[in-house]
């Protein structure tokens, strides 16, 4: 005789915890339900990827931009001009943050070398403090001479000494916030060290922003160097008017200008990456409770402390009472009885009868 079993339908993956799958029938519920949590981990997981590398371009770049920012400071080309005309065959004058080069072609007649000589005095390159202690001594040596250049330099001098303070900075700031990002992501998810990631790069991006404003319109135009630096003597022999120094370009920033344009446009992208790709640590909510329930456990134990202290010394001066009047007691107790009756001496008269 045969037997026959026909076993339930069984599908791997669905048994039911602590039961052998075999035992278990298809649930179409289950594996909806499964099938929507293992897409919601995948979704999870790859979100914590993108922030991740987020958080290493962010981290990247803000090292990048402190170098991008000092850069500048140490090039040879924020401001330039070039004269051709009356008096100079050429005339070359650029400034840096810590420079300044000028560099003059004479040759053309007898009259215009006057005028080039007096260019001459300044030319080659020079430290700007340098470049300000001659055009100060220069514009005070003769009858001629007019105080515009010193003035000129010493604009110069203060507006390129900000720039490269700020700049400074904003290389600091972009540092720090690199830091304190990285500290977050990678070693311990504290509020504090994302917020102030995000404020050191904000204030970086607006030091930068604002001081190459600043220095872009007040830092005096070169174009006016041939009047300054030439003097009376410039004006009396024609160079002004049409028959003047002409620049031969317009605009005056040279490079050292547009690779801080190019550190800015990289900081406004930085800021951009997190805005759109950077979201908040999950374990961020967990480190902020346990934070504070540290703080309010040591402020309990400090104030148990206190407590604790204070009965102390409650107890400690209760004792001190008790003693003095244990002490005093005693004392009263060994003092001589001031009674006849107990056999002291007493100090009322004896009577008549008893009297000897």
């Amino acid at each position: 005789m045969q037997y026959s079993y026909d076993a339930p339908t069984t599908y791997p993956g669905h048994a039911e915890a602590g039961h052998p799958a075999w035992q278990q029938t298809y649930n179409p519920q289950a594996a909806e339900d499964a099938a929507k949590q293992k897409r919601k981990d995948k979704k999870k997981q790859l979100k914590v990827s993108d922030t991740t590398n987020a958080v290493k371009v962010i981290c990247v770049a803000g090292i990048l931009l402190a170098f991008l920012v000092i850069l500048p400071c140490f090039g040879s080309s924020w401001q330039w001009v070039h004269f051709t005309g009356f008096g100079v065959s050429s005339l070359y004058v650029g400034t840096s943050l810590l420079t300044m080069e000028v560099n003059v072609d004479c040759g053309k007649n007898i009259v215009e070398n006057q005028i080039c000589h007096q260019f001459q005095k300044f030319e080659g390159h020079h430290g700007l403090m340098r470049s300000k202690e001659m055009a100060c001594a220069l514009s005070t040596g003769h009858i001629l001479a007019t105080p515009e250049a010193c003035l000129m330099l010493e604009s110069i001098v203060y507006m390129s000494f900000a720039q490269f303070v700020f700049c400074v900075f904003a290389a600091l700031f972009n540092l720090c916030g690199s830091a304190f990002l990285y500290h977050y992501w990678f070693v311990q998810a504290w509020e504090k060290s994302r917020r102030w990631a995000l404020i050191c790069f904000i204030i970086a991006e607006i030091i930068i922003v604002a001081s190459t404003v600043v220095y872009s319109s007040m830092t005096p135009n070169l174009e006016l160097f041939p009047r300054a630096f030439g003097g009376t003597m410039y004006t009396i022999v024609g160079g002004e008017g049409i028959f003047g120094m002409k620049s031969t370009h317009k605009f005056p920033f040279g490079l050292s200008w547009f690779e801080m344009l190019f550190a800015i446009f990289i900081g406004l992208c930085n800021l951009l990456v997190w805005i759109f790709f950077f979201n908040g640590h999950e374990d961020e909510r967990q480190v902020t409770k346990a934070e504070k329930w540290l703080k309010r456990e040591a402020a309990e134990t400090a104030a148990m402390i206190g407590y604790g202290t204070l009965q102390m010394e409650e107890e400690a001066q209760m004792g001190v009472d008790q003693r003095q009047q244990l002490e005093w007691q005693q004392q009263q107790a060994w003092q001589p009885q001031q009674d006849p009756a107990w056999g002291a001496p007493s100090s009322q008269p004896f009577p008549a009868y008893v009297q000897p």
